[in-house]
């Protein structure tokens, strides 16, 4: 989806007669602008940034307070974030981290990349009262609805960012079914979202979270996960080893892979 959209009122107005060029050139108006720091676009969505909160080693969340052109989202999805890095244009997906409902703040969550020059970038230089700039919000990852049913989540390192949104959304929505989180990471202190979900399951008696570490015992193997979940899905046979990471949503499984192993899915289910 592109970064540019284009107010559908200006582009149809007076204002965007030739005969007033290069006064309604709104790309050269904007590049001329940002030295002041501005969030105010005709054409860009863009939120200055209100506060960098650590949620984890090596991962930290973004608060940042949007324009008028931010759409809103639904909980699960991503954005495309924009950086300026010697001289290029990047642009990298990241989940949405915050409640829907705010449309006057919007958080999301980045974990730095070993090479990744993005979230480099948002690690080392990026500061409080900067300007960002990304697109409109993408991805089907998500829940429509109340669930009818008892749901299993899967999560293994930032996996967990687009499940706790849409956690937190169900628990706004006033949804207390039963939920299992399996949140697979390093140790305790990379439990990312780990005080932030114990307030959800306080106030939450049917979210059931399990942390996995992997700091002794390594990655868990497929067998070890599904262990979890209810006998009759052990049937099935393993997704094909080549296959590539992706979202998997079925009605009782939501799996979020992040460099787990190819987890078997239930015919059960589906």
């Amino acid at each position: 989806m592109p970064l540019l959209r284009p107010s559908p009122k200006l582009r149809h107005s007076w204002l965007s007669s030739r005969w007033f060029a290069p006064l309604n050139d709104w790309d050269a108006i904007e590049d001329l602008l940002s030295p002041l720091r501005l969030t105010w676009s005709a054409t860009r969505i863009r939120a200055r940034v209100l506060a960098i909160q650590q949620e984890a080693p090596g991962v930290l969340s973004l608060v940042l307070k949007p324009n008028g052109l931010w759409p809103g989202f639904r909980a699960g999805q991503h954005l495309q974030l924009e950086a300026e890095i010697q001289g290029r244009i990047l642009r990298r997906h990241y989940s949405l981290t915050s409640l829907p409902g705010d449309r006057e703040r919007l958080r999301i969550t980045i974990g730095r990349q070993a090479q990744g020059k993005v979230s480099g970038w948002v690690h080392e230089q990026l500061r409080v009262g900067d300007i960002v700039t990304f697109g409109e919000p993408e991805g089907e990852f998500v829940i429509d609805g109340l669930p009818s049913e008892p749901l299993l989540m899967i999560a293994a390192g930032s996996g967990i960012t687009p499940l706790f949104a849409m956690l937190a959304d169900l628990h706004a929505r006033g949804f207390r079914g039963d939920i299992k989180l399996l949140q697979i990471c390093r140790d305790a202190d990379h439990e990312i979202f780990a005080s932030e979900l114990r307030a959800l399951g306080a106030d939450w008696p049917g979210l059931q979270r399990i942390p996995v570490y992997t700091r002794l015992a390594g990655r868990p193997s497929p067998q070890t996960l599904l262990a979890a979940v209810p006998a009759p899905v052990m049937t099935l046979p393993p997704v094909e080893p080549e296959a590539p990471p992706r979202d998997v949503t079925v009605p009782a499984l939501l799996v979020r892979y992040e460099g787990l192993p190819r987890l078997a899915l239930p015919t059960t289910i589906v």
